[in-house]
């Protein structure tokens, strides 16, 4: 039974929208070329759906594989029992019948033993066709097009032929389908948006419109693309098409106690107004920020007045508290300084920040210059954190001299900027060397900072760096509402990169937290990353890219596992798969990351009982770190070796105690053990 039956897939599976199976039937003619393929009938399931399950996880697994006990678990999250064998062996008897329905001379399903694991693994694309690898394989077709001079518009449109459709397995909701259904969602976002803009390229109005219309049927209340819609429509004059679009958002939003944004509010009036025209690739951009304030703000003069305002606009609850603390903070306890660090450093800066506002150009060139050159410095490890903190600091010295004198206000909102920046590196190293109250003194700093350059972009990586020092001092909640307000500040303001890196944080917050949904949300909404770090985009030393947001995923994973819950044990799995893609994907200039990687990797397989593997994950990362003598990566490896202990008189953990002994040394010298 070869030759005409071997061109097309045994199996063509449907995964958006309604889920459905069709197999290649054995009478399919060659009269016309065509194959014919009939649906799956319910009766062939018999009566086990859980064998539609077990195909569902090995289509969303990388290579379409699994060993026997992760399809065991997501069938049974909680346990089968003695039953369990028996049961799913009738699963698997099931499913091999219903793949055996094609035409087809190779096996769809092939069981096989390696390490003593039973592995079970799917036929690949050309075999058993689903749409969702299809489409994932149109886009990235259509991103190599596109670097290579080509037409991407057709490859898009197929793709877009499938994302449309619907969520992918929407009636799954199980652990092993949330990373797909995350990377599904990033892709069809991103798919849809490239469309859209191609459309509007080439002059394809009512297309993009026809594109832009389903996305807002399906949620009104998305401004961004309601302005972009209501742009369209108008540059087809279809002004009152417009405005009922609006007046449809409208009621969405009252629906759920929101208005529409100011802008929103002011695009429909000039619609209704005639007073706007619209020409060529121009947008009206719905997320402009309005600042509460029109004037600079200091840190030691007008502060009550701005929290009194505060109260009315429903300010963020920890801002507000940190804004009434500010001026009282210098000269605290948590300001003791860096043996560097001149103790009147904070409130000079202070003061500095609330005189009313020269430097040329060239300087200001060279301030920033150096800057990133320490940004740069940190993230590559070069100098150890606490080493690196002298210089810093005396950078920021500097700044604040500059400050001190009389600026114009322009240059005064750039210098500004600068100071953020560095301010927040200060703050940054100090989380490196565990001092988290200093870190959050800086971080105070640098937001106001911020808000004296008129810069809300900068001022929510401010408040993300923030989060960090309250949830690795053991008070995720106070965490929680700094990376609220960061993505408070961003979502109307930041790009791509600081708010999927905002996201990813605010993620692993919650996954702390144990909020699983949001923390499934936060992922999602930190897939909107395309492709790997842009250095364009990243203005604020964030280096986030696809490496980080697979360690963030594999951070997430290994906290949600609850060893209490059976249902839980899935999450180590699938975050060893991100955390190993994580590492896989590091460069050189990227070491600093691996340390963290590798010991949350780690911790995946102590869970496991896998003391082995836990050590020589534990021995990468003491080797890394004895160069960037991190000393929280330091204080990590000491919990971790604390938790191999019932196994050091094995050779993995003595060889362990061996690397970590020139890490520790310094430490014991210094008094920090």
């Amino acid at each position: 039974m070869s030759g005409k039956h071997d061109r097309y897939p045994s199996l063509r599976i449907t995964g958006f929208g309604n889920f459905a199976i069709e197999y290649l039937a054995a009478q399919a003619t060659a009269a016309d070329n065509e194959p014919q393929y009939s649906s799956v009938a319910e009766h062939l399931w018999r009566g086990r759906k859980q064998a539609q399950t077990v195909l569902k996880v090995l289509l969303c697994r990388p290579h379409r594989r699994a060993p026997r006990e992760v399809l065991q678990e997501a069938i049974w999250p909680q346990g089968k029992g003695d039953s369990a064998e028996t049961a799913f062996n009738a699963i698997i008897s099931v499913l091999r019948h219903v793949l055996s329905l094609p035409v087809t001379q190779k096996p769809l399903l092939t069981i096989s033993r390696v390490d003593e694991q039973t592995i079970y693994q799917l036929a690949p694309q050309a075999f058993i066709w689903i749409d969702a690898d299809e489409a994932e394989s149109l886009l990235t077709q259509a991103e190599q097009a596109r670097r290579d001079d080509e037409d991407s518009l057709p490859l898009l449109e197929q793709a877009y032929h499938f994302f449309c459709k619907g969520p992918f397995l929407a009636e799954d909701d199980g652990a092993w389908v949330q990373q797909r259904k995350w990377h599904m969602d990033e892709a069809a976002h991103r798919c849809t948006h490239w469309l859209i803009d191609l459309y509007e390229e080439r002059g394809l109005l009512r297309q993009a419109t026809t594109v832009l219309s389903t996305i807002f049927e399906s949620d009104p209340t998305d401004e961004d693309i309601l302005s972009r819609l209501m742009c369209l429509l108008v540059r087809q004059e279809r002004r009152q098409e417009a405005l009922r679009c609006y007046q449809h958002a409208e009621r969405a939003l009252h629906e759920e106690d929101l208005e529409p944004t100011p802008a929103i509010k002011k695009l429909a009036e000039r619609i209704r107004n005639d007073a706007i025209e619209i020409k060529g690739n121009e947008r009206f951009v719905a997320n402009q920020h309005i600042p509460l304030q029109t004037t600079p703000l200091s840190i030691t003069q007008g502060i009550i007045g701005t929290v009194q305002e505060s109260e009315s606009l429903d300010m963020d609850k920890l801002r507000r508290r940190i804004l009434q603390q500010t001026p009282t903070f210098v000269g605290t306890a948590l300001l003791v300084p860096h043996v560097l660090l001149d103790s009147s450093l904070l409130e000079r800066l202070s003061y500095a920040l609330a005189k009313p506002a020269s430097i040329d150009n060239v300087t200001l060139c060279y301030l920033e210059q150096r800057t990133n050159g320490y940004w740069q410095d940190r993230h590559s490890a070069a100098l150890a954190s606490y080493n690196l903190l002298g210089y810093v600091l005396e950078h920021l010295q500097r700044l604040t001299v500059l400050l001190e004198s009389s600026l114009s206000p322009t240059v005064r909102m750039r210098l500004c900027s600068i100071v953020c920046g560095i301010a927040q590196l200060t703050g940054t190293l100090y989380f490196d060397i565990r001092d988290y109250a200093r870190a959050r003194a800086f971080h105070i700093t640098s937001i106001k900072a911020a808000q004296e350059a008129n810069n809300q972009e900068l001022e929510a990586v401010a408040w993300g760096r923030m989060s960090f020092a309250w949830s690795y001092d053991d008070n995720p909640q106070e965490a929680l509402l700094c990376i609220n307000e960061a993505l408070h500040l961003a979502e109307r303001s930041a790009n791509t990169t600081v708010r999927s890196w905002l996201a990813a944080t605010a993620a692993e917050i919650q996954a702390i937290l144990g909020e699983q949904t949001d923390c499934f949300k936060s992922l999602k909404m930190a897939e909107s990353i395309e492709g790997r770090y842009n250095s364009e985009e990243d203005n604020y030393w964030l280096h986030f890219d696809r490496s980080r947001l697979l360690g963030y995923q594999g951070a997430c994973f290994r906290r949600l596992y609850h060893p209490e819950n059976t249902r839980t044990k899935f999450f180590l799995s699938e975050a060893q798969i991100s955390l190993k893609e994580a590492l896989l994907s590091l460069s050189m200039a990227q070491i600093q990351r691996q340390p963290t990687l590798s010991i949350d990797m780690a911790n995946t397989f102590l869970q496991q009982g896998e003391y082995e593997e836990a050590s020589r994950l534990a021995i990468q990362a003491a080797i890394v770190t004895a160069q960037t003598k991190s000393q929280m990566v330091t204080k990590r490896l000491i919990t971790l070796r604390n938790a191999l202990d019932t196994w050091k008189n094995t050779s993995s953990v003595k060889s362990l105690d061996e690397h970590m002994s020139p890490i520790l040394t310094p430490l014991k010298y210094r008094g920090n053990l």
